[in-house]
């Protein structure tokens, strides 16, 4: 039988040849034989992955802060055409601001201007050609006019122009980060071509530019609730539908009644995390059933609509009258986890293992309604081995602020003693659960002790049966808590150190400045467990 070895040099060599200049490395450190054909060029290899690994255009907020322009990257593609096939990760920052002089001590303002002119002087023609004939690819129908303005925008240093026209030279990137804000322009002017990038990706047979054929994590950033600029979940469609996607990452997106058009199951992500996200319950049931095998599900609720008494869209009569109808003007703010967990059970109850569910404030949110927040049980779930839930959704007790902001404002009655009693663990929680983290932030209130003895009720006698594999109950709370949040969190030590269930306590402080941190310990650690304290998050 030949090996490897044993084949003719015009085999070995077509091997090299045929072989990712990412992964050459790997195939000349493999054998003797390979690395005698490619020792020559180890160093290269390595210094251009190392160099060219990492792509960051716009602001770096590394120290010094800098910003950093596409063109210089593009100027590395045109002067070493295989550096384009070595980077994996590439971040999209902000590149709307002004570049003032005191943040970036590198280069000045006039100077980087220069450097773009010199980049342009130097490689137009080779710009103009490459631009033509990714744009005739891209978008084959498209009249020529249409490349020759985006060739314009980049021959006039446009940041935007140039970054598409990097997305769709780097065949091999695995990660994309985008931050959002002051990049209205991938929905805008450019929106077409940005389109026919994902467009591109979704067919393998024509995907001649290898345009993110290798894409599996994508992160969208927005910028802070008080800023003006949005950042939308349409955003995140397209990159679900990427063959090689499997997370997706969004942090302060806002989406109403997006629709996803490609069918139930078609996306191959297993990761998604949306983070102080206002997106309505329709568009997360839609991406939901999107995903063939989801294994983890973030989303974390944080309303982007602050109502004004002198909004022009929506006036307290109009709202009260529909509060009292049982209806809201389209468009407001609304968590309904219990909706979600359905979704999730309908969709994912087999590959499942880790859910978190929390608000970050329900402030200027509608109130809840059709028994909403509670969601009832998660024994529907069968691989789920790690719960991460708001109280407001075991027993709807939120703190006044949170709950009755709206009704308030309407002159509607306020009632403390509203929610339900905590649900039995052993009818809410899955047989596969591991670990359950339950958290009150500035929404739910801690569980107290009525809260702890109606969760432990039967769970002594039928553990084994219903929660066999539960080893960790963790609980947070604020340092300034109330004499009932404490005697919950007695209680609770006390119920798990007669079953032998773990609990872990991390208690959220703040400093002089403001800054919080957590410290965490383990009440009732199995044998060999050590405590954590002094966790700075």
């Amino acid at each position: 039988m030949s090996t490897l070895l044993g084949l003719p040099t015009e085999l070995h060599l077509r091997i090299i040849k045929e072989t990712d200049l990412y992964d050459l490395e790997s195939l000349w450190t493999s054998c003797t034989t390979f690395y005698d054909y490619g020792k020559q060029d180890l160093q290269m290899n390595r210094y251009r992955k190392a160099k060219y690994e990492t792509i960051t255009v716009g602001w770096d907020y590394s120290t010094p802060p800098t910003h950093i322009h596409p063109l210089f990257d593009l100027r590395n593609i045109l002067e070493d055409n295989e550096s384009r096939f070595y980077p994996r990760v590439m971040k999209i920052n902000s590149m709307s601001y002004v570049d003032p002089e005191d943040y970036d001590n590198t280069m000045t303002a006039q100077e980087k201007d220069a450097e773009n002119d010199k980049i342009v002087q130097q490689h137009d023609h080779r710009i103009t050609e490459m631009v033509l004939e990714i744009h005739r690819k891209l978008l084959p129908n498209a009249p020529t006019t249409d490349a020759m303005a985006w060739n314009e925008d980049i021959l006039d240093a446009e940041p935007a122009a140039t970054v598409i026209l990097l997305l769709a030279l780097y065949p091999h990137l695995e990660y994309l980060h985008m931050y959002n804000p002051g990049q209205e322009c991938w929905s805008s002017e450019y929106g077409a071509l940005f389109s026919a990038l994902t467009a591109a990706a979704m067919d393998p047979a024509t995907n001649t530019l290898g345009i993110f054929s290798r894409l599996s994590d994508f992160t969208l950033k927005g910028c802070t609730r008080s800023s003006e600029s949005e950042c939308k979940v349409e955003l995140l469609g397209p990159f679900m539908a990427l063959s090689k996607m499997r997370s997706i990452k969004a942090h302060i997106v806002d989406g109403r009644n997006v629709e996803w058009p490609w069918g139930t199951g078609f996306s191959q992500v297993t990761d998604v995390k949306l983070e102080a996200c206002d997106i309505d319950t329709t568009t997360l049931t839609n991406h939901i059933c999107a995903v063939k095998a989801l294994e983890s599900f973030t989303y974390t609720f944080y309303p982007s609509e602050e109502l004004s008494l002198d909004g022009d869209q929506y006036t307290w009569p109009t709202i009260q009258t529909s509060y009292l109808n049982g209806e809201y003007p389209p468009g407001l703010s609304r968590f309904e986890p219990r909706a979600i967990v359905a979704s999730l059970q309908s969709h994912a109850c087999d590959t499942l293992v880790f859910l978190e569910l929390t608000a970050y404030t329900l402030r200027s949110s509608v109130p809840f309604q059709d028994e909403e927040p509670y969601i009832k049980s998660l024994r529907g779930f069968r691989t789920l081995r790690v719960v991460k839930l708001g109280t407001v959704m075991l027993y709807g007790r939120t703190k006044r602020s949170a709950r009755f902001a709206l009704k308030s404002k309407l002159g509607l009655k306020q009632d403390d003693s509203l929610g339900a009693r905590a649900p039995p663990l052993i009818d809410f929680l899955p047989a596969s659960i591991h670990r359950f983290h339950m958290t009150s932030g500035k929404v739910g209130k801690s569980p107290s002790r009525d809260d702890v003895r109606a969760m432990f009720q039967g769970l002594p006698e039928m553990r084994e049966e219903r929660l066999p594999m539960l080893e960790e109950i963790c609980v947070e709370y604020k340092e300034n808590g109330n004499t009932e949040e404490k005697e919950g969190r007695q209680e609770l030590q006390s119920r798990c150190k007669e079953v032998g269930i773990e609990v872990e306590s991390i208690k959220w402080v703040k400093d002089s400045y403001g800054r919080k941190s957590q410290t965490s310990w383990c009440d009732t650690p199995h044998p060999g467990a050590s405590a954590i304290e002094g966790t700075n998050v």
